[in-house]
This record gives structure tokens, sequence and C-alpha cells, in this order.
């Protein structure tokens, strides 16, 4: 009797090896595209915190400039009223919620400020916290106001330290 040796020498694929096989392809693919969307949403939390800081820096550096031919009117922990004597008016920097804010007073002299005006945000940065700090000039001591901001990657992150920037800065004052 005759053998069929056609179809004994031709290889392939049983439903199992496929099968198997296509499992853990399947697994490895999930594997990658977890791992991928991790960076993804890692580096998007990255750009935001580094966006908000960069912003944050920049208005603390404005804030810098003007309170340096500044005098301290007043201060709270959210509040600092100042007179910029090379702008020669008055301004109030304040923090509300998650935005740092600038006003601006009617006054010809230190004396004389008051009425501020409605404010305007200074930051658009999503600030979680924002703290000033003043030692006034007096006789022999040059005065000195401190600025901390606590600068988030999204607008809610008081619940933990993930995703914070501390920045702070202490200017003295000229006048």
């Amino acid at each position: 009797m005759p053998t069929n040796d056609k179809k004994k020498n031709k290889g392939g694929f049983s439903l199992i090896e496929v099968l198997v096989s296509t499992l853990i392809f399947t697994a490895v693919m999930v594997s990658v595209v977890g791992i991928y969307s991790k960076l993804m949403l890692s580096y998007q939390n990255i750009r935001s915190i580094q966006r908000n800081t960069e912003e944050a820096g920049f208005a603390m550096n404005l804030m810098a400039k003007s309170i340096r031919t500044s005098s301290v009117l007043s201060y709270v922990a959210s509040n600092l009223d100042t007179y910029d004597y090379s702008q020669q008016k008055c301004i109030r920097y304040h923090y509300s919620g998650t935005k740092l804010q600038v006003a601006t007073g009617v006054g010809s002299d230190v004396a004389s400020c008051g009425s501020w005006s409605s404010y305007s945000d200074l930051t658009a940065a999503d600030i979680s916290n924002a703290y000033f700090s003043a030692t006034p000039t007096s006789a022999g001591v040059v005065g000195r106001v401190t600025i901390a901001l606590v600068v988030c990657a999204k607008a809610n992150c008081a619940a933990s330290n993930a995703g914070k920037t501390t920045l702070q800065t202490t200017v003295s004052l000229r006048n």
C-alpha cells in the first residue's frame, strides 16, 4: 500500500499553538499599552507642574521687582499691601483660592493708600497656597518681604505632597 508522504511532510501550526501565541501576544501588548499610558500621564503631569512653576516664578519675580522699591503698608498671610515709589502707586498682592491676584489703590503717597481696584489675576497657574511675611524697615534695619508659593499640577492637590513644588524668595526693601 502506498503511503501519502506529501501529507506527512506538510508542516503547520495546530489550533492550540495559534491560540497560545495569540494569548501571549495579547498579554505583551496589553502590558506595553498600560506602561505607555502611565508614562504619558506622568509626562503630562510633569509638564503641567513645569508650566505652573515657570508662571509662578515669573509672577514672583514681577512682585519682587515692585516690592524692592516699595514700603510695606500692611500684610497678613494672604495679603500684602505696598506703596511702590518707582510707580508712585499703591499695590495689593492677594492670594485667593488657586490664583495670585493684584490690585492697585488710590493714593499719591504712603499715607493715602486705599480704595483698591478690582483684582486681576497675576497667575493662571494652580497655586495651592501663598504666604507673605514682612519685616518693615526700621532704624538701622533694612526691611524685607518673604513670598512663598506652593505650585501644583492641578487645582486640588491639597490632599498629598505629590505634584507640589514650593517657590520662595526674600526681597530686601530699598526705601
